[in-house]
């Protein structure tokens, strides 16, 4: 149709169409950057507590371990044979005679 009225109307409803369609393209784009920055932070959150607890896990270890050796330098030190030692202390002959050997 050559109806000016008529072309009018189609026009302006195409407009309508590709603002609208431009909105949803926006609103989509904001809503996924705002979700990566949401599991982003969550994640960033989830490793730190797992972190945390990984190291202080490993410290304790480290404690024990270091106050094994402790207990073994101090036994060493009262001549208590190694034997005795590494079935008390749970070591192996090899590890308490480098002990041993560092003192």
């Amino acid at each position: 149709s050559q109806d000016k009225k008529i072309i009018g109307l189609y026009n302006a409803e195409a407009v309508e169409r590709k603002v609208y369609n431009s909105k949803m393209k926006y609103a989509e784009k904001i809503g996924m950057e705002k979700g990566i920055e949401k599991g982003i932070e969550k994640g960033m959150k989830k490793g730190l507590e797992q972190g945390l607890e990984q190291g202080i896990e490993q410290g304790i270890e480290q404690g024990i371990e270091k106050e094994k050796i402790n207990v073994v330098k101090n036994m060493l030190k009262e001549n208590i044979d190694i034997n005795i030692i590494s079935k008390v202390s749970g070591m192996s002959l090899e590890d308490i005679s480098n002990i041993k050997n560092s003192l």
